[in-house]
């Protein structure tokens, strides 16, 4: 069971904020949280009362935060529309790296990886596939998995396995405040 007083303290301790003051559930308790920064301003929250098929409300909100800045990166690739297998291959054949065996038996494994990827096969992919430099739109594919995200807390103390939940928790929440930032722009 919650401490809802304890939680209370908690939160402040970290100013944040708990928004929901209706039940969330048909028997009349609050089963959800909507916790936000104390300093950002207030998301809609919207509470749907429980239907047949669920006696849990429905907890809807959006937090009014703002879209990060749209990043460019330069990006090294090849230009393949080009590309000619069979001119690619004939010059692959008359390499180095499709000597005679008997020509690669006094060579050190060093040798061999260099004749490999820098002698040949970069060689042969810059002539028959240019190097060019593309710009693109960086845009991550988890964007509220940033660096604060990453990296584990470690918490020590008397309330150290309540911290250790409510940072789970504040993770979770920050997650999917930043999915619904970037659902509500498409």
């Amino acid at each position: 069971m919650i401490d809802m007083r304890r939680l209370a303290e908690l939160l402040d301790t970290f100013g944040l904020s708990q928004l929901l003051s209706v039940p969330t559930h048909r028997d009349g308790h609050t089963l959800a949280a909507v916790i936000t920064r104390a300093d950002l301003a207030l998301p809609v929250v919207d509470v749907r009362p429980s239907d047949e098929y669920s006696d849990h409300s429905l907890v809807l909100f959006q937090l009014p935060l703002p879209r990060p800045p749209l990043r460019y990166v330069d990006v090294n690739t090849h230009t393949w529309k080009g590309f000619d297998a069979d001119r690619f291959r004939l010059d692959l054949l008359n390499s180095r790296l499709c000597m005679l065996i008997s020509e690669l038996d006094d060579m050190s494994a060093d040798c061999l990886q260099q004749i490999y990827d820098d002698d040949t096969l970069s060689t042969l992919l810059d002539k028959h596939v240019p190097r060019r430099v593309v710009r693109r739109r960086h845009q991550p594919t988890t964007p509220w998995f940033d660096s604060d995200c990453a990296v584990p807390s470690v918490v020590q103390g008397p309330l150290s396995v309540d911290i250790a939940v409510l940072v789970q928790l504040l993770t979770a929440v920050r997650g999917l405040a930043r999915c619904d930032v970037n659902s509500s722009r498409k």
